[in-house]
């Protein structure tokens, strides 16, 4: 099972890369045997260096959006910037979990951008997403429906044949109770829990749901 340690902020700064670094080795001497990833924003590979000797052995940093859409979403920093972080893990011989955001008024164009530059940096894991509408948020598309959320998933899997595949935001608000049809079309993994701004289900609903579709649980994460 995989098991990922989150800390706020835009970059991984000494302070964090320290507490990081503590809590994986907390972990590790437990003998818990879990995979651990590390999330904790913009990283060098010195940064990243240090957390794979503490214990971690993926780190999360999402694209989240095509080259050309990433500036309609976020001002604090770059495409560029998440894509070297990315480009960073993998130099510091971690494994890499990333994916991005579906539904924020992005064209098909940019979906196939997105998952072609998820492409070349070949990540073990990919997080899937849809987006939530929010008051807070300045975005005010729509919640995907269920079809065109499918062939997003669809896409992914073509894009990405090897990697595992990861439903997480939004399919509760999309697919309902009803998410067989997400496996079906080439989801492997499921997030569990919380994500950043919304409650999901709890793990034993989830595992329920996953057994009643005809699916067995994974007890590894290679």
């Amino acid at each position: 099972m995989g098991f990922c340690l989150v800390t706020s902020g835009r970059e991984l700064d000494s302070k964090r890369t320290e507490y990081i670094t503590q809590a994986a080795r907390a972990i590790v001497d437990s003998g818990l045997h879990l995979h651990l990833i590390g999330c904790s924003g913009i990283a060098s590979t010195e940064a990243l260096v240090e957390l794979k000797n503490a214990g971690i052995a993926s780190y999360n940093h999402n694209l989240e959006a095509s080259r050309n859409f990433f500036p309609k979403i976020c001002t604090t920093h770059s495409f560029e910037e998440r894509y070297a972080t990315c480009e960073n893990a993998l130099k510091a011989g971690l494994g890499l979990c990333s994916g991005g955001i579906f539904g924020m008024g992005e064209s098909w164009q940019d979906r196939m951008d997105l998952l072609y530059a998820l492409q070349t940096l070949n990540p073990h894991s990919a997080p899937i997403n849809f987006f939530i509408p929010n008051p807070a948020l300045p975005l005010t598309q729509d919640t995907l429906s269920q079809e065109e959320a499918l062939e997003c998933v669809k896409l992914a899997r073509e894009y990405l044949p090897n990697a595992r595949l990861m439903i997480a935001g939004g399919r509760e608000r999309v697919f309902g109770e009803d998410q067989k049809d997400l496996f079906e079309s080439g989801i492997n993994a499921v997030v569990l829990g919380d994500y950043l701004t919304t409650k999901g289900n709890t793990p034993k609903d989830e595992v329920e749901r996953i057994k009643s579709y005809g699916y067995g649980i994974a007890t590894s994460c290679e």
